[in-house]
């Protein structure tokens, strides 16, 4: 259903429950369907992003049950060819996840995808693997092309493409190198070695690579997935404006990127508090501070709105590839604020935004399908002087189908509204 939300200035306050961490969960489905055997995944919470994972694994073959907020799935050890089209929706981890799998099958298996995926990057594969990917619109065949050996990826456009790589290269009947040039986004491919060694798969770091012995077996397993920091982060910015919100279940052990919001937070002199399942953070007065996204781009939401309301001139560095996500989102990230009246501006690969702003102007912003920027417009709104109109607002359930739901359940006063009911 296509809606738009109004949010109105709200106090926040409370506790929420964030779903699980969407790369973790991303990671054990994958994990699952290479495994022979049944893996219990828990908690599972169904978004539009985990639900095109699930296709990809239906079509290699897995299947799976839902009961209790638990996910039993039952894998097929190395992927099966599928009988029809898979579609990945806009899901950027589903698809680069599965290319360098569907070259396992030993057959052709087509893609399809929605537009604003279709628009996004794939270079590094189509540079490793330029006979075996034909892309025609929203549409991709993949074709057998993978045979191990030495291999020297591009990593500047994201560390899925090597996550793809390094779950597909343990199935090979030779021992492969794998070489990461220009890596970014390094503790995503920390998740993947994890999920890997938990599954019982051998991968060796060697000379700023890794080595990965052939004829590998993946365990089945029981997973519980920690909380996911990055939905985190809006709500525990939100608290430095408000009585205090509490965020759970976040583990202190996280090997999540967007774990470091926390330490960001207290940077800029952010009042944030572990407690006993996650952290809660209260009214503050923060001072600007730099924040580096090359590792963490999803953070560059929760960064831009606690800049916003820091005392002087906060830089986020290192911007270039947050425009190559569900939407261009410098520019997204620079409409939206500049609608609210925030003093923003970009140069190169650097958002600079100074503060403090003592209340946001309501305004109306289009979602340009970007779940993050809804989510940021809507947090916006509580603090703004009037209401915040986000429109095409539906595209929060990529990641996050509950958050108004959540954010309501803070004490956000807003509104939803069939886009067919708008005058």
């Amino acid at each position: 259903m296509a809606y738009d939300v109004f949010v109105h200035p709200s106090r926040l306050q409370g506790r929420v429950r964030v779903p699980p961490s969407k790369s973790l969960l991303h990671r054990a489905l994958f994990s699952a369907l290479l495994s022979r055997g049944t893996s219990v995944i828990f908690p599972f919470v169904e978004s539009d992003d985990i639900l095109a994972t699930l296709n990809v694994l239906k079509a290699f073959g897995a299947s799976w049950k839902i009961k209790d907020g638990r996910l039993r799935v039952k894998g097929v050890g190395r992927p099966r060819p599928p009988k029809r089209p898979i579609d990945v929706k806009a899901s950027a981890s589903s698809l680069r996840f599965a290319i360098p799998l569907a070259m396992l099958t030993g057959g052709d298996v087509t893609f399809q995808m929605d537009e604003s995926l279709a628009n996004r990057p794939l270079k590094p594969y189509v540079e490793l693997f330029p006979e075996s990917l034909e892309r025609d619109g929203r549409m991709l065949v993949v074709r057998p092309g993978l045979s191990g050996g030495d291999i020297v990826i591009d990593g500047s456009f994201g560390s899925q493409f090597a996550s793809g790589l390094l779950f597909v290269l343990p199935f090979l009947d030779k021992t492969s190198t794998l070489r990461i040039e220009n890596p970014t986004s390094r503790p995503y491919i920390n998740l993947t070695l994890k999920t890997l060694e938990d599954a019982g798969v051998k991968i060796i770091k060697q000379n700023g690579g890794f080595r990965v012995p052939p004829s590998q077996v993946f365990r089945p397993r029981d997973t519980t997935i920690e909380g996911d920091y990055s939905l985190a982060s809006l709500f525990l910015v939100a608290g430095l404006r408000s009585a205090g919100v509490e965020v759970h279940p976040l583990a202190s052990d996280s090997l999540q990127a967007d774990k470091s919001i926390i330490d960001t937070i207290r940077d800029a002199g952010g009042k944030i508090i572990h407690t006993e399942e996650g952290y809660r953070s209260s009214s503050s007065r923060p001072s600007a501070f730099i924040a580096d996204i090359e590792d963490n781009p999803d953070l560059a939401f929760a960064f831009a709105l606690l800049a916003s309301f820091s005392e002087g001139e906060s830089i986020l560095q290192n911007a270039k590839r947050l425009r190559y996500k569900e939407s261009d989102r410098v520019a997204s990230i620079l409409e939206l604020m500049r609608s609210l009246h925030v003093d923003i501006v970009v140069e190169e690969d650097s958002i600079r935004i100074r503060g403090p702003v003592s209340r946001f102007s309501g305004t109306s912003v289009e979602s340009h399908d970007d779940h993050r920027l809804v989510m940021l417009a809507a947090i916006a709104g509580t603090m703004a002087k009037g209401p915040v109109h986000i429109l095409h607002a539906e595209a929060v359930h990529k990641s996050y189908p509950a958050f108004f739901r959540d954010l309501a359940s803070l004490g956000a006063n807003l509104s939803i509204v069939k886009r067919g009911d708008i005058a």
